[in-house]
């Protein structure tokens, strides 16, 4: 089983030294990734050196100009098809991981559903209406469905391919590229759903969350 991880950021040391470190802590052991990948998108020398220095046990690929949130999620993608890996994990520099993670488990579920698109993390409630409904399935609970093949659960649902960690197919990512103009969430969305394609979370319903969201501030024109 081959997965690339790629982790994708811009700038923020906070971050990504706590994120990286709870990859390393929650992948389910044993396990290791055939390629590990760091998307940098600051644009920023300095930055750029530290990564090198500090995760030297990763690739760091640096964009010369900010490309933003959307141009950095393609830069990801372009490196998973330029591997012979056949799964992406994807993880933002801000969601660091909160509870062990069975990628071989996750993709034995994409495997078995081929119009299930990803399998993402769930995060705590984060904004107001998340908060002010008690979490991220109850502010929309028709829209959820838990789904369990028996030893595994997850939540599907119609709504949006999620930016949160997740694990995402090869063919899945070909069909992005095949169709989508612009990158963010809703524009992948939009190709992913006529194509037949629904989300999801890896999980029941009622399981704590496996990722944090600790970035409070977007960077201003870039969407991050």
């Amino acid at each position: 089983m081959n997965v690339a991880f790629v982790l994708r950021c811009d700038g923020r040391k906070t971050h990504i030294e706590h994120t990286v470190q709870s990859v390393r802590d929650h992948i389910k052991k044993p396990f290791f990734f055939s390629h590990g990948v760091i998307i940098d998108d600051s644009a920023d020398t300095s930055y750029a050196t530290w990564l090198d220095t500090t995760f030297s046990e990763l690739e760091c690929l640096h964009h010369p100009e900010r490309l933003g949130l959307g141009g950095c999620f393609r830069s990801a993608l372009e490196v998973i098809t330029g591997t012979n890996a056949e799964y992406g994990f994807l993880v933002e520099d801000d969601t660091p991981l909160l509870g062990d993670i069975d990628l071989t488990a996750m993709a034995a579920v994409l495997d078995a559903n081929p119009l299930l698109s990803q399998l993402m993390l769930q995060r705590p409630a984060f904004n107001t209406e998340e908060i002010a409904a008690g979490g991220v399935y109850a502010l929309n609970p028709n829209d959820f469905t838990e789904r369990s093949d028996g030893p595994h659960a997850w939540v599907e649902h119609s709504r949006h391919y999620g930016f949160q960690p997740h694990l995402v197919k090869r063919n899945v990512i070909e069909c992005m590229f095949a169709n989508a103009t612009n990158f963010l969430e809703l524009g992948v969305t939009e190709v992913l759903k006529p194509a037949g394609y629904t989300f999801g979370y890896w999980g029941g319903i009622n399981d704590p969350p496996l990722c944090e969201h600790t970035g409070n501030q977007r960077s201003s024109g870039y969407r991050w």
